[in-house]
């Protein structure tokens, strides 16, 4: 009877003990599974920080280049604009060159008369045979202009050669330096006579037209002087 009660509680120890052991097993494999989800939150949670971080600072670098692009853009605007104002400026600066062709198809200035501003230069280009571009006073048409000692322009005589290529024949340049009319005749024997006037900034209306200038030198009768 005694050795079969002590089996008894032997066999309830082994039991209690097995539990024990399956109990304790369990608790470590639930703390090692809730160990594993702690640590693969806190993992995904440091990749999305991370993710989250490289995102600002892209979206900063973005922004940095994005600004750098926009004040680059503004320099080179600014430059091109500078620029463009530089030529236009040097261009106004310079003014602008107008040709009057003379002699060509007879004895003629073509265009006859021209609008110029102040620093802007006629060339006169000259066709054969032989001509002259001479200053004069409108009431004196075919007459060298002079004042006392001053006297206006004249090219002097220039001979062209029939046949003379473009590119080879005379020309003759001065520069606009008054905004008054300005009136001009070619000085060859009989030219003057025969209309070959020119005028700059001859005014459209009222007593000193382009065309009542021609109308006195046509009326001059003894050509040049």
């Amino acid at each position: 009877m005694r050795k079969k009660s002590r089996s008894l509680l032997v066999l309830c120890f082994l039991f209690i003990l097995i539990g024990l052991v399956l109990s304790q097993e369990k608790l470590e494999k639930d703390a090692a599974k809730k160990d594993g989800k702690e640590d693969g939150q806190a993992a995904r949670k440091a990749k999305e920080a991370s993710e989250g971080k490289e995102g600002a600072a892209s979206r900063d670098i973005g922004a940095d280049k994005a600004k750098d692009g926009a004040a680059d853009k503004g320099k080179d605007d600014a430059a091109a604009r500078g620029k463009d104002g530089a030529v236009a400026k040097g261009k106004d600066a310079q003014g602008d060159d107008h040709v009057i062709i003379v002699g060509k198809g007879g004895k003629v200035f073509t265009p006859p008369t021209i609008d110029a501003k102040v620093g802007d230069t006629v060339t006169f280009e000259f066709h054969p045979k032989a001509h002259t571009v001479t200053q004069s006073f409108f009431e004196d048409p075919c007459r060298l202009a002079s004042k006392g000692e001053a006297k206006g322009f004249n090219s002097g005589v220039t001979p062209v050669k029939p046949q003379t290529k473009s590119s080879d024949l005379p020309r003759w340049t001065m520069k606009i330096e008054v905004v008054t009319p300005i009136y001009f005749y070619c000085a060859a024997p009989g030219h003057c006579a025969s209309g070959m006037v020119g005028a700059i900034n001859a005014p459209k209306t009222g007593e000193k037209t382009f065309a009542k200038f021609q109308e006195l030198a046509s009326a001059s009768g003894n050509g040049s002087k």
